[in-house]
């Protein structure tokens, strides 16, 4: 599931992580440990499912959190304790004219630095707080598919960082043309 591979199929069972919720509970959680804080350039994640007629599973529903751990009075399985960042609140169903659309297909999400910053932050622990995708309170038991979580380390260039150096490079090999002729 954080190996960078993507199921051939939808709904391939053996690829994915499949939370069925239960009747008590709207939520289920994954903990992501790094075996030190790093610098986080994105968070990605690839969900695929099939349209079962009464349910959205390929729909992402999830609250992400993160810590470097570092924080006096840190605990590692509780998001709401001391230390916690919550970097991203994510709804990926589609709404048209008050009411759920059931759509199959492949949703992606990425989380990505804020406008100016080269990197979501220095982080060791996650935790998905992954929801239903489904508002009925009676079909709260609907489960979510997900083939791919991935934390990506490292900076992401700014934009404006790789147009120019796009036009630095097109101006050494304008210079290099020239100087040759």
């Amino acid at each position: 599931m954080t190996n960078g591979a993507i199921a051939a199929n939808k709904d391939e069972v053996t690829a994915s992580v499949v939370f069925n919720h239960s009747s008590t509970t709207s939520y289920g959680r994954i903990q992501i440990i790094l075996p030190q804080a790093e610098e986080i350039g994105q968070v990605n994640t690839y969900s695929w499912h099939y349209y079962a007629g009464w349910g959205q599973r390929a729909c992402q529903k999830y609250t992400l959190y993160a810590s470097d751990g570092k924080t006096p009075g840190f605990d590692a399985a509780d998001p709401t304790s001391n230390g916690w960042d919550t970097l991203a609140s994510v709804d990926s169903m589609i709404y048209l004219g008050g009411r759920n659309t059931y759509m199959d297909g492949q949703q992606g999400i990425s989380i990505l630095p804020d406008a100016g910053q080269l990197s979501i932050g220095n982080y060791q622990y996650f935790i998905f707080e992954i929801y239903s995708p489904n508002a009925y309170a009676e079909w709260n038991q609907d489960g979510s598919f997900y083939q791919e979580i991935d934390i990506v380390k490292g900076e992401v260039p700014e934009p404006s960082t790789l147009a120019l150096l796009a036009a630095g490079l097109v101006g050494l090999l304008a210079y290099a043309w020239r100087k040759r002729k």
